[in-house]
Formats: structure tokens, C-alpha cells, sequence
């Protein structure tokens, strides 16, 4: 069988319950791959549906012109930024600058704090 080992790459999971399709030909073959001869082959297609909630993107933080610049993948939609000064607070505060969008980032800019700040992606449903 020629198997794709990722029918989906996780970048394109980008909604909730996205349909999916792959191909596979299935056939009996030797250790290199090639099919054997006097035996039958046949292609079969699956779908399957993708997760029920949106994959939410790792965000990536740089510097840029003394500005804090934190941006992520524009493949899940619906996300706010939020912050908290302790990364086990259960109340994160939504940053509030809106986010620019080129080129498939989701990028929000902001001014250098005293101390440290943690962020996070939220989904909201």
C-alpha cells in the first residue's frame, strides 16, 4: 500500500469539522515498495471529518523597532490574545490592540513592559 504517513498536515486543519478525503492504493508488495506480481491491487478513497474545535496556532514573539510584536497563523480563525502576569492565573485579561493582518499572520504590536507578561491564544466559541 503507498501510504502518506500525514493525509493532513496539521496546517490545514483550520476549521471545525473540516471534511477530509485521501486516496490510497492498496496492493501487496515486497519489502522496497514494488508490487508483487498475481496478486490484485484496487484504490479505495476514505473521508473522515476533522476535530470538532478549531486547532488554535502556536504563537510566535519578536522584537522589533522597541516594539513587542506577537503574531500567529491566520488558519484558525476567531482568537483573541490575552495576558496575565502569573501563567497559573485563571483570569487572563484580552489584550486589547487589534491585530494587523498580512501575508497569513495575525501580528499585534506592543509597547516593552517592566517585568514579565505571559500570552495565550483563546478560541473564542
Amino acid at each position: 500500500m503507498d501510504h502518506n504517513a500525514n493525509a493532513v498536515a496539521l496546517a490545514d486543519i483550520n476549521a471545525a469539522n473540516q471534511l477530509f478525503t485521501a486516496t490510497y492504493h492498496l496492493y501487496v508488495g515486497d519489502v522496497n515498495g514494488r508490487a508483487l506480481p498475481g496478486y490484485g491491487d484496487t484504490t479505495t478513497t476514505w473521508s473522515w471529518l476533522g476535530p470538532s474545535v478549531s486547532v488554535v496556532p502556536a504563537p510566535g514573539i519578536a522584537w522589533t523597532n522597541s516594539q513587542v510584536a506577537i503574531s500567529w497563523a491566520t488558519t484558525a480563525t476567531n482568537l483573541t490574545l490575552a495576558t496575565a502576569d502569573v501563567l497559573t492565573e485563571t483570569n487572563w485579561v484580552t489584550v486589547t490592540n487589534p491585530p494587523v493582518f498580512a501575508g497569513g499572520q495575525a501580528t499585534v504590536i506592543l509597547q516593552p513592559l517592566s517585568g514579565g507578561k505571559f500570552f495565550r491564544l483563546q478560541l473564542n466559541l
